[in-house]
């Protein structure tokens, strides 16, 4: 008699885990809205720089205090600051984000970079 019990016992836990583990999928128009959202969420920024294959991209946000009206960037090899990447008349609000995409001229790693503002006065 114990037995029995035991292995009705046993024959229960195991339905109940094997019922348990079954897929369940979720409705094919849940998973459409999920992927309608993340589309709508994708959020366009102003770009600087020329946009490539071999481009660095690059999200980057103004943080200093002032509308950024050029932005360049350099090697360290280079000794000078090459052309402004921003065009004339183009302003980079204070506390947007813009995508800044930039093409190494000889495809170094070591960065320096400079930005003048108009609160500056070297820009």
């Amino acid at each position: 008699m114990k037995k029995k019990i035991v292995a009705m016992l046993l024959i229960a836990c195991m339905s109940i885990s094997a019922a348990a583990c079954g897929k369940s999928e979720e409705p094919k128009e849940k998973v459409k809205t999920e992927a309608q959202k993340e589309t709508k969420e994708k959020k366009e920024y102003q770009k600087i720089g020329v946009e490539s294959a071999e481009a660095f991209d690059v999200l980057v946000k103004n943080s200093v205090g002032a509308d950024i009206t050029g932005i360049t960037v350099k090697t360290t090899a280079q000794t000078e600051y090459p052309a402004n990447m921003m065009k004339s008349g183009e302003v980079w609000k204070n506390g947007d984000m813009v995508e800044l995409f930039y093409t190494p001229a000889h495809q170094m790693l070591l960065y320096t970079g400079h930005i003048s503002s108009s609160c500056r006065g070297d820009g």
